[in-house]
């Protein structure tokens, strides 16, 4: 059950621009990432072919070769399988960490350029909890919207409200 809206919001070509600067670096990774889970989707097909081939050709035909080799194709697609999860989570999470940080220090440096004035205009604690609330919500989204499949094990909606709830708190902080 989703608790979304029925109406996705539209992201702006403008938008769409500043974070295509930010992932343009992770561009060979990302391709490698949606390269790896193609790869993985194709390959999560084959073992239950290969059992189908196994139950009606080598244990119908009493062929003990055939089911040997069928067997150790079956091991070698689940050996594959796990190779490519690994893969696959390392670039996720390489290409997710990278923006993060990447995120981060544009943040600080757009903070250093400032002029003093903001800040004596500006609530300081407002402020910092609006810094690290912007950058938890982009992470939010890297962990529940891009993770692949297999790495939301962890995934605990108390912390996703709680951190929304943090989210929505300072974005009303009006800063």
């Amino acid at each position: 059950m989703s608790h979304q809206s029925d109406t996705t919001p539209r992201i702006g070509p403008e938008t769409r621009r500043r974070v295509w600067t930010f992932a343009r670096p992770y561009r060979t990774l990302i391709i490698g990432f949606l390269g790896v889970v193609t790869a993985s989707s194709v390959l999560g097909v084959v073992p239950p072919l290969l059992f189908r081939e196994i139950i009606d050709g080598a244990i119908a035909n009493e062929d003990r070769g055939q089911l040997t080799v069928l067997g150790l194709l079956v091991v070698g697609a689940a050996l594959a399988q796990a190779v490519l999860s690994f893969f696959e989570r390392w670039a996720s999470a390489t290409v997710g960490e990278g923006l993060i940080f990447d995120l981060r220090v544009a943040l600080f440096d757009h903070v250093q350029r400032l002029p003093v004035s903001f800040f004596t205009r500006t609530r300081t604690g407002a402020l910092v909890s609006r810094l690290n609330n912007d950058v938890i919500g982009a992470q939010l989204f890297e962990e529940v919207e891009l993770a692949p499949r297999g790495c939301r094990d962890d995934f605990d909606p108390e912390r996703l409200a709680e951190l929304d709830g943090r989210g929505a708190h300072a974005a009303g902080g009006g800063v």
